[in-house]
């Protein structure tokens, strides 16, 4: 079984990294603050033993589950920061469609147009103007 273990070492390890770099893309940091935050990482892994690369042992898979778990507690720790963020880009996003639709003056006439899509309009935009400093304001 360890003969088998230490022949996927590489493998094991690429798997947490995916599981990583998920984690990393739900916090949002940038590649530098990734780097800062788990170096280790981005060591290249020699599993050929061609001598390019960090070779895979049981400490660098420690290493990794490790970091594993103290970046899934980061993401607990931060995940009602970061639904509200995604409420207010949501808004945002939906800001910019509703400037977008408005730009087009033929929205109201002929066969684009529907009726009701003015009050809809209307609402959108009081809806949006009422929530998004709420959002803000429930963020900071």
């Amino acid at each position: 079984m360890r003969e088998l273990k230490a022949q996927h070492m590489a493998l094991f390890i690429s798997g947490i990294r995916e599981r990583i770099a998920a984690v990393w893309d739900e916090l949002s940091l940038s590649t530098p603050e990734r780097r800062h935050a788990f170096p280790a990482f981005f060591h290249d892994l020699d599993d050929t033993g061609s001598g390019v690369g960090v070779a895979p042992t049981d400490q660098i898979l420690a290493e990794h589950e490790g970091y594993e778990h103290v970046a899934r507690s980061e993401l607990e720790r931060k995940a009602p920061l970061l639904r509200m963020v995604g409420k207010y880009r949501a808004l945002l996003e939906e800001g910019l469609e509703l400037e977008r639709a408005a730009a087009d003056k033929d929205r109201l006439k002929g066969k684009r147009g529907r009726p009701g899509a003015l009050l809809e309009e209307e609402k959108t935009r009081k809806r949006l103007k009422t929530l998004k400093p709420k959002v803000s304001r429930a963020a900071r």
